[in-house]
């Protein structure tokens, strides 16, 4: 049975910890970490069923981090944010296999219904 704990990756603290409110709201179980390679090494197959990933952050950008996360889990999937829309990082993210890119601010209530089909699936 998929996981329905969220690892949330987002340089932008309050954001991130704001989403894990909405999540844990919606019954959820989420873990937040502001640093992408901090996640990676908290990630553990079967820990996670979908991962919330910024696409640009320092040190790491969304596109990497979600494929070294791959590589530890392949069933983890995952869902980008980005502020930035039109980067092209977008294209390789949704190329990468990633279920969707959510453009900040993000609308909650069709990130929720896009978790709930990712859980189902």
């Amino acid at each position: 049975m998929m996981s329905h704990r969220i690892l949330v990756v987002d340089d932008n603290r309050d954001l991130a910890e704001n989403l894990v409110e909405i999540l844990e709201d919606a019954g959820f179980a989420a873990d937040f970490f502001d640093d992408p390679t901090r996640a990676l090494h908290a990630t553990v197959p079967g820990r996670y069923g979908i991962a919330l990933i910024d696409l640009r952050m320092p040190g790491m950008d969304g596109v990497e981090l979600h494929r070294a996360l791959k590589r530890l889990d392949p069933s983890l999937k995952a869902i980008a944010m980005t502020a930035f829309a039109r980067d092209e990082r977008v294209r390789c993210a949704l190329g990468d296999g990633m279920l969707a890119v959510f453009p900040k601010p993000m609308n909650a209530a069709n990130l929720i219904v896009q978790l709930r089909q990712a859980v189902a699936a």
